[in-house]
């Protein structure tokens, strides 16, 4: 498995009715197909706890317990870019998805309790019965991997300074009770994403974009308007028109949730904050430091209005 993701890409080419803008502008390259992926998740399968577990379901409750503490963030507003990728993500890589219901990867819709258990069952019995095609409809149930991925799952790609992370935009379930399987990488649509404008209700954000750009981190132009909630109640509503940013998404996440995102980025590609530019003219190195500890970020743009004032 290439650790890039990259293993394969093909293309499909019109969009599910049920499903969010998955368009028909596909870039095309060859890769694998069906048959070798389908292999490919046997052999991750074999290697997973769950596999050679004696008490199943046991194992299953123990593996959702570990994942509901891995990093979870629910997506930045952000905008989409043309076009729709089917590749191997790596499921490091996917560290949160749209919707606010999921607090971790442990949870679990109200209406659909179990969900977890029969996806992880159905992929575990099919590995242990040794028999090919029971095994490659257990896949394709799940990634409909005969249409390329058109009802598996979608993730929105956000790339980042080192490399890109990933939001489930449909499919959160399969893709925890992927991470329970301890499965390294899945077949998955990919929508490239970006973060041009970002709106908010809350003043703590407008104050977070303020120093954000005074630490150079952030470029764009901000506006207060009103939000309409009802015929006589209305609410202040921000903005910012991204210029540029670094990371991409500093405006998108609360001043608290940023150095925790960083934080797990860094985590996934090691380094990728060290030499940062600002945006500042002329252009500084940002500290390191100031991208995961808000002590650190705080002292740092305090010199900043300081030498703003001199």
């Amino acid at each position: 498995m290439d650790e890039s993701g990259e293993s394969f890409e093909q293309y499909h080419p019109q969009s599910a009715s049920n499903q969010p803008a998955r368009e028909s502008n596909w870039h095309s390259e060859t890769g694998l197909g069906p048959e070798k992926i389908t292999a490919n998740l046997y052999q991750q399968i074999q290697k997973s706890p769950l596999y050679s577990a004696r008490h199943l379901a046991q194992a299953i409750a123990n593996a959702r317990m570990r994942i509901a503490k891995e990093p979870y963030f629910i997506a930045p507003s952000y905008q989409e870019l043309p076009g729709i990728k089917f590749k191997m993500v790596p499921l490091k890589k996917i560290i949160g998805s749209v919707s606010p219901s999921f607090k971790h990867w442990g949870n679990e819709y109200s209406g659909r309790q179990g969900r977890h258990q029969n996806i992880i069952k159905s992929l575990v019995d099919a590995a242990r019965s040794d028999k090919q095609e029971v095994f490659r409809q257990a896949v394709n149930r799940i990634f409909d991997l005969d249409n390329q991925g058109k009802h598996g799952i979608l993730l929105s790609e956000l790339e980042g300074t080192a490399g890109p992370v990933y939001f489930v935009v449909d499919g959160t379930h399969r893709t925890s009770a992927f991470k329970a399987l301890g499965l390294e990488a899945v077949p998955c649509q990919v929508k490239k994403i970006q973060i041009r404008e970002v709106f908010s209700t809350e003043p703590r954000d407008l104050s977070w974009w303020d120093l954000a750009q005074t630490a150079g981190l952030l470029r764009g132009k901000i506006e207060v308007g009103n939000l309409q909630l009802s015929s006589r109640k209305t609410s202040p509503l921000y903005s910012i028109a991204i210029e540029k940013a670094v990371p991409p998404w500093v405006a998108s996440f609360s001043y608290g949730t940023f150095f925790r995102f960083n934080r797990t980025y860094n985590a996934i590609y090691p380094n990728s904050f060290i030499n940062l530019k600002s945006l500042a003219n002329p252009p500084t190195i940002l500290p390191e430091q100031i991208f995961f500890d808000r002590i650190a970020f705080n002292k740092f743009v305090s010199q900043q209005y300081s030498k703003a004032r001199k």
